[in-house]
């Protein structure tokens, strides 16, 4: 008999894990099959540097942090580099991506507290 004949199994989805394993099997048990739900995690780093030129930790200055988890949006931005205010929003891409994105903005160093923005 061939390792790699499957025939002998005792039912359809029982299988032999390998040839250094003759004695395993897998035991199929559709009650404990549940679907994961997907989970996405995305973020982009936006930082100070001269045009055409790769970002100097030891100059360059990170502005602004934007992260996604699942349809969830926030945006990070620092008050010393964006002097404006900027209001929650939906960032949609194409149609069936919606994501409402909620800013906060980073006070300058001396400050201990994050301010949330209200659209």
């Amino acid at each position: 008999m061939n390792d790699d004949d499957d025939s002998s199994s005792s039912s359809p989805h029982e299988r032999k894990a390998g040839l250094h394993a003759r004695s395993c099997s897998l035991e199929w048990k559709p009650d404990l099959m549940v679907k994961a739900e997907p989970r996405v995690l995305a973020f982009d780093i936006e930082c100070t540097k001269e045009p055409l030129k790769f970002p100097q930790a030891d100059r360059d200055q990170i502005f602004m942090i934007s992260y996604m988890v699942d349809t969830q949006g926030y945006l990070i931005i620092s008050r010393s580099v964006v002097g404006e205010d900027i209001a929650d929003f939906e960032y949609t891409p194409k149609p069936g991506m919606e994501g409402p994105f909620q800013v906060r903005i980073q006070l300058p160093r001396g400050y201990s507290k994050i301010c949330l923005l209200k659209g």
